[in-house]
């Protein structure tokens, strides 16, 4: 309001796109979208960079959260163009290390693999702890993906330190996801732990992370693990935690999709028990 009594549209723009943003993640889909599309209305009128990389990285992260990858890379790759464009590096790092994953998504791991090491390789050309811890996390997660568990969390353990020092809550939140699901398929049931480390910093912070629905589901996956050992009341225990994760990532997924397949195959498992 205060950007447009004075004039300043490209101000306007991006406060109308942080707004898409935080209305998206609280799941308000008709508001969040009215002030998407005015975002970018305006932006392209004005053909500001800044103004136009804000307005497609808040498309980007709505084809994110809600599972559209195609438009989500496309959206992505326009944004980083347009704040590469005024050597806005820190931005631009936002916008390209989550291409990666929605690479990943599609099933491309060795792209997105190498996409991440790009990032970190600017990332040192640069100094910047930021790029290089998101690139780090993009390298664990592909490398957990091809099944290279221990080539993997290297580059996720140094990943959650630098989001520590900086600090960045929502990225660790992210990276101990990450981190939570490679111990959970090495056999580690040190997963469950981890987990909720993960969400415990997300609830504390009031943030939803991009891995948070990954992160109960993962945790529901770790507590039928642990059922597959238990008796008695100890199985009764880790089954209601399972049902609670899954309960949980499912609400969620309303708002951030990813991971939901997860929850439901670990639902599936935890009916047929």
């Amino acid at each position: 309001n205060v950007s447009e009594r004075i004039g300043r549209d490209e101000r306007t723009v991006g406060a109308s796109a942080a707004l898409a943003i935080i209305l998206d993640l609280l799941g308000m889909d008709r508001l969040a979208r009215r002030y998407r599309t005015r975002a970018l209305d305006l932006a392209e009128r004005m053909a500001h960079p800044l103004a136009i990389g804000s307005a497609y990285l808040s498309h980007a992260l709505h084809g994110f959260n809600r599972g559209g990858w195609d438009a989500a890379i496309d959206y992505f790759e326009r944004s980083a163009a347009a704040f590469r464009n005024v050597g806005d590096l820190r931005v631009w790092g936002a916008a390209t290390s989550v291409i990666p994953w929605l690479v990943g998504f599609q099933g491309r791991l060795a792209e997105s693999l190498q996409r991440s090491k790009e990032l970190v390789r600017i990332a040192e050309e640069a100094g910047d702890a930021q790029l290089r811890a998101w690139g780090l996390l993009g390298i664990g997660k592909s490398l957990r993906q091809l099944g290279d568990l221990d080539e993997a969390l290297g580059p996720l353990q140094e990943a959650v330190e630098l989001f520590k020092d900086i600090p960045d809550e929502l990225s660790v939140s992210d990276a101990m996801s990450e981190l939570g699901l490679l111990q959970l398929r090495s056999g580690n049931l040190k997963a469950i732990a981890t987990l909720e480390q993960c969400i415990r910093i997300a609830v504390q912070s009031r943030v939803k992370g991009f891995l948070t629905t990954q992160a109960y589901a993962g945790l529901a996956e770790a507590n039928l693990r642990l059922a597959e050992h238990a008796e008695g009341r100890e199985w009764g225990r880790a089954i209601t935690q399972a049902k609670r994760a899954f309960r949980t990532a499912t609400k969620m997924s309303k708002v951030v999709l990813p991971g939901i397949e997860s929850a439901y195959r670990a639902h599936g498992t935890c009916e047929w028990l």
